[in-house]
């Protein structure tokens, strides 16, 4: 399973990239609103990850956008720290 923040010019989303496809995250979910990124994934109650995979094995990959028409950003987009390590 591959985690992914994408953007189509809407704003950041949430996706999975499933053969050269991306799915969003919030509809295989079934989350209103959107999930803005990765972290807003792994923040979400009741085990996500495994209700992802639970998902995905009845998601039709055909339905995702094509991978070459989305702009991928980084996974988490405000990382709630970042260290360079310099004073350790």
């Amino acid at each position: 399973m591959k985690l992914c923040t994408y953007d189509t010019g809407n704003g950041p989303r949430a996706g999975v990239v499933v053969a050269e496809r991306v799915l969003d995250i919030a509809t295989l979910l079934g989350e209103h609103g959107g999930l803005r990124d990765v972290r807003a994934l792994l923040e979400l109650p009741n085990d996500p990850l495994t209700r992802l995979k639970s998902a995905l094995g009845s998601a039709n990959a055909a339905q995702g956008i094509p991978l070459a028409s989305v702009r991928l950003r980084a996974p988490i987009l405000q990382p709630p720290t970042v260290r360079d390590f310099m004073v350790y």
